[in-house]
């Protein structure tokens, strides 16, 4: 698969449809409608992150945007569970933010797409920590918490993580333990030609002491050693983004995820 084209607004648009795609695509309840230039992955689970709607290509009016949104909605109506719906800010005409507002949607983050050929050498002595592969309930639990307590989200929705459903054997996932505690963890998949890195989190308490990196870095090798030759892609929150510039990654693009009333 050739890999897209990183200063493409709507090639970067596919590879967010695309890696949330992947990721909702693993449960047994998912579904994906693709009409129009609108698609919807939805895993239905209860998690709202893993329920997603996102435009590909321009929208050149907020009126559009207010179509779209409509088309969406409607959409989303075949699951009982909170969704979001991506706003590239390449994309998407000013003004969506009212017409987002009006129809009952808030700001639930803001993300930041990033791009390296690979990681640059680590500048800091890496601290030392027991890495498990996600192949068990307890490594499954564990991933499925660090991202709950990063995200700020009630432990119960990343319930439906706490299982073998995303690790399949073209992907990867591992957790960092210090003497037996999970400190940090993230996740690798194939996604258009790239490693695609996602689910990267640290307890709150642990964070600034180099066990994100080292995670990070873990996976990355690991992953290559499954997916093999390729760019390494991701989309960052604001706390993230700063570590990813440090280790070789550049912004290429703003997505905006709009969560519907009452989601979380």
């Amino acid at each position: 698969m050739v890999e897209p084209d990183m200063s493409n607004p709507q090639e970067m648009t596919h590879l967010f449809r695309d890696a949330w795609k992947v990721m909702s695509s693993r449960f047994p309840t998912s579904f994906y409608v693709d009409e129009g230039g609108l698609a919807t992955c939805f895993a239905d689970v209860p998690l709202f992150f893993l329920n997603l709607s996102i435009y590909d290509g321009e929208i050149p009016s907020a009126a559009e945007f207010e179509r779209i949104l409509t088309r969406a909605s409607e959409r989303a109506k075949r699951s009982q569970h909170g969704w979001l719906y991506g706003v590239s800010s390449e994309l998407t005409a000013p003004g969506w933010e009212s017409v987002a507002e009006a129809h009952g949607f808030a700001t639930a983050m803001v993300l930041t797409g990033m791009v390296a050929p690979e990681l640059t050498p680590a500048t800091r002595p890496l601290p030392a920590v027991e890495f498990r592969a996600a192949d068990s309930d307890q490594t499954y639990a564990d991933i499925a918490n660090l991202n709950a307590a990063a995200y700020g989200v009630p432990a119960e929705l990343f319930e439906c993580m706490a299982n073998g459903l995303l690790w399949q054997s073209d992907s990867y996932a591992c957790v960092a333990y210090v003497d037996g505690i999970p400190v940090s963890a993230a996740a690798a998949f194939p996604v258009n030609g790239t490693i695609y890195i996602a689910l990267v989190a640290t307890s709150p308490e642990h964070r600034g002491k180099g066990y994100a990196e080292a995670t990070f870095r873990k996976v990355v090798e690991q992953a290559r050693k499954i997916m093999g030759p390729g760019k390494l892609t991701l989309h960052a929150t604001e706390a993230g983004g700063r570590l990813y510039q440090e280790i070789g990654f550049e912004h290429i693009g703003k997505f905006t995820l709009l969560v519907a009333g009452g989601a979380h």
